[in-house]
């Protein structure tokens, strides 16, 4: 039996290590997306810009 409930607690401890890894890939990325969205649009208004 405390075979059994050592796996259990080997395989909910990465389990939450791969949640934990995939929530912080997501608002990573979506940290990233943003600064990538503000920077092109700070360009396209520079050559909207320069263009009148």
């Amino acid at each position: 039996m405390n075979a059994v409930f050592s796996e259990l607690v080997t395989y909910l401890i990465k389990y939450l290590v791969f949640a934990v890894l995939a929530v912080a890939g997501i608002l990573v990325g979506g940290h990233i997306r943003k600064k990538k969205d503000m920077k092109l649009e700070a360009e396209e208004n520079a050559s909207e810009d320069v263009q009148d």
